[in-house]
């Protein structure tokens, strides 16, 4: 079953329109792309410590559980120090961990 099918049913089922059930859906997700952009993530590389302090963790009742590992959040920074250029790193700082 799709995605689309899935709200398609939800909404016949609940009796709402589609563009409704739609957006409820959608609106998960945007709330968590919203809120890890209020993160620092992008100042300065955090140490597991400091990550973890600041990592948050999104639980969806039946969906289950959105999370970010400290591992993928390195492999992330890692990749976008590569990405810049050398010269353009003056306001990036990257600790040890």
């Amino acid at each position: 079953m799709t995605v689309d099918e899935a709200i398609s049913q939800v909404a016949e089922e609940l009796g709402l329109e589609f563009h409704v059930v739609r957006r409820a859906y959608l609106s998960m997700y945007e709330f968590i792309i919203q809120e890890v952009g209020n993160m620092q993530l992008k100042e300065e590389f955090l140490s597991k410590e400091e990550y973890e302090k600041v990592s948050k963790i999104f639980n969806f009742p039946v969906i289950g559980k959105i999370a970010m590992p400290y591992s993928k959040y390195k492999g992330v920074w890692e990749g976008y120090l590569k990405k810049l250029d050398k010269n353009k790193t003056g306001n990036v700082q990257a600790k040890e961990d």
